[in-house]
């Protein structure tokens, strides 16, 4: 577990009111509180974890510490909104900027495919993107020509359908193609496969806290879509 060293300043954007801090380990990190909500936190460290495990662009993330000295001299009411115990850290991207309609072309075709899939398989409904704008929740490096999906606060509550019908990726649908729908059942349900370690992994006031929120038994429901082939969820094209 990191230790966060410096609180630098609250981020500009965010409905959670994640603050930019520097961790034990020299990194900047995007840290989001007890003010995000626990299942907030949850959510994160889950969906993070199973992006992880399937190779997915997610930034480096982890558990933090805050030391109580770095808290005595903020507000009682900034107090309250960092709450006691770990927060979620996820690394700043350096170089990257929120993803502009016109990147979307740079991404390769099945990179888009896999995420427009992850997201539906885990509820994301928080990546909309068209011409007109939107709030992808995706990072783009013009320097590195990447990509880094962020924010899954409110991964676990969206139908597939809800998430497809404003993802940034919606119409790459088209690339679940015969193979992509042999293949990635099997590769979905390796990942579920670590669900009981991830929810293990999470610190205890999380977990208490967020009780009937979340449970590991209302997420691992939710990751059995698409781990068949045959589930109707994949008859969307």
């Amino acid at each position: 577990m990191l230790t966060v060293v410096e609180i630098i300043h609250e981020a500009q954007q965010g409905i959670t009111k994640p603050f930019l801090c520097r961790c034990d380990d020299g990194h900047e990190y995007f840290v989001k509180r007890a003010n995000a909500g626990r299942k907030a936190q949850i959510a994160e460290w889950i969906a993070g974890s199973l992006a992880r495990i399937l190779a997915l662009p997610v930034p480096a993330f982890a558990l933090a510490e805050v030391p109580p000295q770095l808290l005595e001299l903020r507000s009682s009411d900034e107090r309250r909104e960092w709450g006691n115990g770990p927060v979620f850290a996820s690394q700043v991207v350096d170089h990257a900027v929120e993803i502009r309609f016109t990147d979307l072309p740079r991404i390769p075709l099945r990179l888009r495919a896999e995420i427009l899939l992850f997201d539906m398989w885990i509820g994301n409904g928080d990546c909309i993107l068209t011409d007109l704008g939107g709030n992808p929740n995706m990072l783009w490096s013009d320097l590195d020509q990447r990509l880094s999906i962020i924010d899954h606060n409110l991964a676990f509550e969206s139908s597939p359908s809800e998430v497809r019908g404003g993802h940034a990726f919606a119409a790459d649908i088209c690339a679940w193609d015969l193979d992509f729908v042999r293949k990635m059942p099997h590769r979905l349900e390796a990942a579920v496969s670590n669900i009981c370690d991830l929810w293990g992994m999470l610190p205890d006031i999380w977990v208490d806290e967020s009780a009937g929120l979340i449970t590991l038994e209302s997420i691992r429901e939710r990751l059995r879509l698409f781990t068949d082939p045959y589930d109707q969820n994949w008859i969307v094209r």
